[in-house]
């Protein structure tokens, strides 16, 4: 979906897409609004100047909305339906002179057999095509990992003449501990964002932590939405607690054979926090859920 900022300030439940015009909820049309504010406040005179709207995924857990402005740079918002942003941040820099972009960094692909490769696709999921391929041991850069559904992808920038960007299962990527695909090597700091599919207001993630370590999931809600927070152990010693968007406590620590179910009063990502402190590795499964 494409179409100009400002032409976007005069429609509110319409996107001029490729194809025609997209019907956009009311809500969706709310946290679009939030960003392009948000954008023009702190994304200096090339968001000032005009841009255009890349694309909008919707849902419960906040929209992704994807920015270009006047001078090319693109940004990829969360935003909420309430107008309020979670998250700002350009996903494609200028370079930084030393061929590396800012804030971005270089991840090497592992665990494809020889004579295979990795498909790099256009979005994260084995549904999109594939715009690319790198081999075991190809290096790209990494511009940030989410979760969807049972998988995390990350979405990456070649480093060679193939110039571009996709998306790759996070799996045959070496990630560093604080960014470890399951979990099992994530410490504190450590994170990854739920994303709920199109059509659903829930969502469940597996994991698994060596001993006394702890892994965080980023979900963005909206105040007065109700949250459903559920740890499946596969064993005793599993605790996780909930942090509102400021950082304050919404839910002190507990034992993961209770589950958690409440009204939000904080816009933003609410973090929560998976600790194992059991004497051995676990696994487990979160559950997630926004009304």
């Amino acid at each position: 979906m494409r179409i100009s900022l400002t032409a976007l300030l005069a429609t509110t439940l319409l996107v001029i897409g490729p194809v025609g015009t997209v019907p956009v909820l009311a809500a969706e049309q709310d946290a679009i609004d939030g960003c392009i504010d948000r954008l023009r406040e702190v994304g200096g005179p090339d968001a000032r100047a005009g841009g255009e709207i890349l694309s909008s995924e919707y849902s419960q857990a906040g929209t992704i909305v994807m920015l270009k402005d006047a001078g090319g740079s693109v940004w990829r918002c969360i935003g909420y339906d309430d107008g309020t942003v979670g998250e700002l941040s350009a996903t494609s820099a200028a370079d930084d002179g030393g061929g590396a972009m800012a804030g971005a960094d270089i991840v090497e692909v592992t665990g494809v057999a020889s004579d295979d490769v990795l498909n790099v696709r256009s979005g994260p999921s084995t549904g999109h095509e594939i715009v690319g391929a790198l081999a075991n041991g190809d290096a790209a850069r990494n511009l940030g990992c989410e979760q969807h559904g049972s998988s995390r992808w990350c979405h990456i920038q070649f480093l060679d003449e193939m110039a571009g960007d996709g998306w790759v299962n996070a799996r045959y990527l070496n990630l560093s501990p604080a960014g470890a695909t399951n979990g099992s090597a994530a410490g504190p700091g450590g994170s990854d964002r739920v994303r709920f599919a199109a059509g659903t207001s829930g969502a469940e993630i597996p994991g698994s932590l060596l001993p006394q370590r702890t892994h965080r999931y980023l979900l963005g809600a909206s105040s007065g939405q109700d949250l459903y927070v559920r740890v499946a152990a596969n064993g005793p010693g599993m605790v996780y607690s909930i942090l509102n968007p400021d950082g304050s406590e919404l839910l002190g620590e507990i034992s993961a054979d209770r589950e958690y179910r409440g009204e939000l009063w904080q816009s933003g990502d609410h973090t929560v926090v998976v600790t194992n402190r059991a004497n051995g590795q676990q696994s487990y499964r979160v559950i997630f859920g926004i009304e």
